[in-house]
């Protein structure tokens, strides 16, 4: 009687997956629309009026394109940045488990190296979640041009 290979799956490499597929970093989506009232810079807050505005959405109402694009591309940038890492520490996760479950042997010595990929990856991930915080990604003295252009425009005062 012939047997039957099996395959064994490991519930660390299943739980692995999933946290991948819904633990990855986000790109802006806020869509801010402009009200007339005066654009402010505070520090790392960015403000119409009294009301707390992402960066990108005050570029955009400030009719700053380029700025626009480029808090985009930073924080597209930093999404990359999140997935790709969050792959690297799930294949050195998968390394890891297979290290500790195979005794001696070719399985055991191919999955070594490839452990660093854990720590590397976490690394990157974190560094691309944190491109994605609500912090002035921007010189400041850009945004207060652009909200001088605007509020010179719209006759609002600072």
């Amino acid at each position: 009687m012939s047997r039957r290979p099996t395959t064994r799956t490991h519930r660390g490499t299943i739980l692995l997956a999933l946290l991948a597929t819904t633990g990855c970093a986000a790109s802006h989506a806020e869509g801010t629309l402009g009200t007339g009232e005066p654009l402010k810079v505070e520090w790392n807050t960015f403000r119409q009026g009294n009301t707390p505005i992402d960066e990108q959405d005050f570029y955009q109402i400030a009719g700053d394109r380029d700025a626009v694009d480029d808090v985009g591309a930073y924080r597209g940038h930093g999404v990359f940045m999140n997935r790709v890492g969050a792959v690297l520490a799930m294949i050195g996760a998968a390394a890891l488990v297979t290290y500790a479950a195979s005794g001696d042997g070719p399985k055991r010595e191919a999955s070594g190296p490839l452990i660093l990929a854990l720590p590397i990856g976490g690394i990157t991930a974190i560094m691309g979640s944190q491109r994605l915080d609500r912090a002035r990604h921007l010189p400041e003295w850009r945004a207060r041009e652009a909200a001088a252009r605007y509020n010179a425009r719209v006759g609002a005062e600072q």
